[in-house]
């Protein structure tokens, strides 16, 4: 993945990097999927938000909430060479406790980014069967996301969440484009 050049030596120099929080987020998402993408889940704990996914100060005007998130996943797909949508941004239901399961479809090849906007969600990741056989490393993966927080979970992993009342979320999918 090209990342933009600063300039820099690749050495810390204690200064804050320009530019907006959303580009700086970008940044942030790029360099943690070029470690993840394919491998094992991740959390990434970034450390300028994303002026769509987040609540409170430093959010976006609520009219401009969508055209945001649409361009931070075009800009996703970009950095990726994958297809990318934000296929959900969601409130848990029930309030507390709320717990949702999703399983990937046979064969899927979707990747997923959760964005934990407010709230909290206990996640359960588990490699599904299909691939748990094929290929080393973990076969399962359990973490608490908290706001600001992004889960990503590989294809063909099972996924279960449960929320705290008030627990909103976005999910992105990412994908190899066909044709």
């Amino acid at each position: 993945m090209d990342m933009p050049d600063d300039g820099s030596t690749g050495c810390w120099t204690g200064r804050r990097p320009e530019g907006e929080p959303a580009a700086l987020h970008l940044r942030e998402l790029g360099l943690f999927l070029s470690v993840h993408l394919g491998r094992a889940p991740g959390i990434l704990w970034p450390e300028y938000d994303h002026p769509a996914l987040v609540e409170g100060p430093g959010a976006c005007d609520p009219e401009l909430v969508n055209a945001q998130l649409g361009l931070l996943t075009t800009q996703l797909g970009c950095l990726t060479g994958l297809s990318a949508r934000t296929v959900a941004v969601d409130t848990a239901d029930g309030g507390g406790g709320a717990t949702r399961a999703v399983r990937p479809a046979a064969g899927s090849g979707d990747h997923l980014l959760v964005h934990q906007i407010a709230g909290a969600g206990s996640w359960r990741l588990s490699r599904t069967r299909t691939t748990a056989a094929a290929e080393p490393g973990p076969t399962s993966f359990a973490c608490r996301l908290r706001p600001g927080e992004v889960l990503y979970v590989p294809a063909h992993w099972s996924r279960r969440a449960e929320f705290t009342a008030g627990a909103r979320y976005a999910v992105t999918r990412l994908w190899a484009p066909t044709g």
